[in-house]
């Protein structure tokens, strides 16, 4: 049913239950503290509005870096901003540690799907293929989203998608990560 609300086909994701929202995107760090690769430095970009849910693990991820993007006045992010960082740390290698030959790398964009303060819902489309144009993956906090947007995570290109059950009128103490396989 998941599968299916969110567009996520099951031959190209995987569903998990979870506690919550914060449960999901935690297993998401965690997972991601495991592909550090040699030589690099992984970095994780959000923007200044996010929730504690997806902000706490990417500061406290050892070994990680966190960008926090601007919002204009209304609460969008800088597209072009996005891809001027992204183009910066994974195609021109312009970040790392002179002398040692590592860099540093974007490896997740990190976003929330609608603001819980100001109820802005980024173009997620637009941020998927500026983030895959350049390597990196995006994980989406959907826990305002998905009871008030359709979501379309196949065609938005989003790898990964986290919310809390409760949010969409189930009960409490569920929750939802999408992630593509």
């Amino acid at each position: 049913i998941c599968a299916g609300v969110l567009d996520a086909p099951l031959t190209d994701y995987e569903v998990i239950f979870t506690s919550n929202t914060t449960e999901s995107i935690n297993l998401v760090a965690e997972s991601l503290r495991h592909e550090s690769a040699p030589g690099s430095k992984p970095v994780v970009v959000n923007t200044l509005l996010e929730h504690n849910s997806n902000e706490l693990p990417w500061r406290m991820l050892p070994g990680f870096s966190l960008i926090r993007l601007p919002v204009d006045a209304e609460g969008f992010m800088d597209l072009n901003e996005l891809e001027t960082l992204l183009r910066a740390y994974n195609q021109e290698s312009q970040h790392g540690h002179s002398g040692t030959g590592s860099s540093d790398r974007i490896k997740l964009v990190a976003v929330s799907g609608a603001s819980n303060v100001l109820g802005v819902c980024n173009n997620l489309a637009e941020v998927s293929r500026i983030a895959h144009r350049y390597g990196a993956r995006l994980l989406v906090d959907a826990a305002q989203l998905v009871a008030h947007r359709k979501v379309e995570m196949e065609k938005w290109g989003i790898d990964y998608l986290a919310f809390s059950a409760h949010k969409v009128y189930a009960p409490f103490g569920s929750g939802v990560l999408v992630a593509r396989k």
